[in-house]
């Protein structure tokens, strides 16, 4: 293979390279203009942060009461909990049963499948977080994505599946693509990585002998530098919210610092080919049909959500749905408290040069002295009315409104609706519609994301797997031996 990136981006005719920059310029256009925006004002609003352009954050408001009332988070970690019982209540992870009950030997294939995944599950990867990760990208930004591969590295001892999260940010498609499929029905996906300098490098030198991934182009390290201070996306920086960015570091080109690299696969006459850019600067390897990469056939990412948008591949989430419900809590509760506060510590008009004791005004300390010539005309005290009990009322019909949009359940509600609360038939009809919303989300993210993702994994494992110690032990606890009278895999 040569070492020109520029040789490489030609093959049979066409110039990859220039391929990829057309595919990531107009998703990215697509994105910037029609996603970025929302899916950053779902971020503030998860983390509590107030959306940019509010008024909340001009000088007028600087003084005034600015809290964000964390109704969305609530919510969100409430449906977390009811996605992790049903997921981990049992002692499996997953079961995976025969389609062909009568076929001996496809029931062995499955009770195999079964032990090796609730396995893999357990011990190698760790599903719990992976899972209620995506379940939160899905509530929170809309959709989540995940890249399924096998993990080779003989000097660490690592040979296993994985499921990485990749940030909504980080994935192109075309904005054509079917809502029902947006990964396979896209005539291009595109995955932005962030790397470290020395694993590129290493790349350069060594290819993958598990999964066929070929050697990288070795590049300059100017032109690696480049790669390095190309790409800044302002949706991480909301997710990092005041940290600083974690893939900004210096302009040196050390083995630590980061730079960006994109896998694309793309549909080139009806056949899906793979290859890898060093960000929009050079190739890094010469395009392959996916199959030679991916054994599986299959591309790797999976896109699911947990609310459907008909004919819309980014659906909003829960948090965008209930947005301008947690707009108003949070203006309600902000007014009602700087009521409180006026009520509490009057406001006070002082005459101009008049000889007060400021100090000791402002501070309204109880028991102090303030020191005026004529309190009558000097200094005028301004009434606040208390607020009312329709502000509390007003907060709670609120609270009752977002629940049911949310589609969770709290004491608020009851609190709500006192005709109901006041017997057990009543609390139960409360309850049923919230059990009925939250079930739908969780089915819905299921088949879209959790079902598609572990198939590839058995699948991965079927094309992979060389752990003879591992295949033996899943063998006997599926009963290879007793049952089916097969004693090896």
């Amino acid at each position: 293979m040569t070492n020109n990136p520029q040789a490489t981006s030609t093959t049979a005719g066409r110039d990859y390279l220039a391929l990829a920059r057309e595919a990531f310029n107009s998703s990215t256009t697509f994105f910037d203009s029609s996603i970025r925006a929302p899916v950053e004002a779902a971020i503030r609003q998860f983390q509590g942060v107030h959306p940019r352009g509010s008024k909340y954050h001009t000088d007028a408001y600087r003084s005034r009461s600015r809290l964000f009332r964390p109704k969305t988070r609530t919510s969100v970690r409430k449906n977390e909990a009811i996605a992790s019982e049903a997921l981990f209540s049992t002692n499996d992870v997953v079961d995976i049963s025969a389609e062909d009950e009568d076929n001996p030997i496809v029931r062995a294939s499955a009770a195999v499948k079964n032990a090796l995944l609730n396995y893999r599950l357990r011990k190698s990867i760790p599903w719990f977080q992976v899972s209620m990760g995506a379940y939160q990208d899905a509530q929170v930004v809309g959709v989540c994505v995940s890249y399924q591969y096998w993990k080779y590295n003989a000097k660490k001892g690592i040979d296993q599946p994985c499921i990485d999260l990749r940030p909504v940010e980080n994935i192109r498609i075309d904005p054509g693509s079917d809502w029902c499929d947006p990964i396979n029905s896209s005539p291009y996906v595109i995955d932005m990585l962030a790397m470290r300098v020395m694993d590129v490098r290493a790349r350069m030198n060594n290819p993958d002998p598990t999964t066929g991934q070929p050697r990288w182009n070795k590049l300059e390290d100017a032109t690696i530098l480049a790669a390095q201070q190309s790409y800044s996306d302002t949706t991480r920086q909301t997710r990092e919210r005041g940290r600083t960015d974690s893939t900004q570091n210096s302009t040196a080109v050390r083995d630590f610092a980061i730079v960006w690299v994109r896998q694309y696969i793309m549909d080139i006459d009806g056949e899906d080919m793979v290859w890898w850019t060093l960000g929009g600067e050079a190739m890094l390897t010469d395009p392959v049909p996916l199959v030679d990469v991916y054994p599986t056939g299959q591309r790797p990412f999976v896109m699911g959500y947990s609310c459907i948008e008909t004919h819309k591949t980014n659906p909003d989430g829960p948090v965008g749905i209930t947005k301008d419900v947690q707009a108003e809590l949070n203006e309600v509760a902000n007014q009602r408290i700087d009521n409180v506060k006026f009520a509490m510590n009057k406001r006070y008009f002082v005459k101009r040069n008049a000889q007060a004791d400021l100090r000791s005004i402002t501070r309204n300390v109880p028991g102090s002295v303030t020191l005026m010539n004529d309190p009558e005309k000097d200094v005028k005290v301004q009434e606040t009315q208390d607020v009312t009990g329709s502000a509390y009322q007003e907060q709670d019909r609120l609270n009752s409104d977002f629940d049911d949009v949310a589609g969770v359940f709290s004491p608020s509600s009851v609190q709500t609706n006192r005709q109901l609360n006041e017997t057990v038939g009543g609390m139960k009809l409360l309850n049923v519609n919230t059990n009925q919303v939250g079930a739908y989300q969780l089915r819905t993210f299921c088949e879209t994301w959790a079902e598609p993702v572990l198939r590839q994994v058995v699948a991965l494992e079927a094309n992979y797997e060389t752990d003879e110690v591992l295949l033996k032990m899943c063998g006997e606890q599926a009963g290879l031996p007793e049952e089916f009278d097969i004693h090896v895999i």
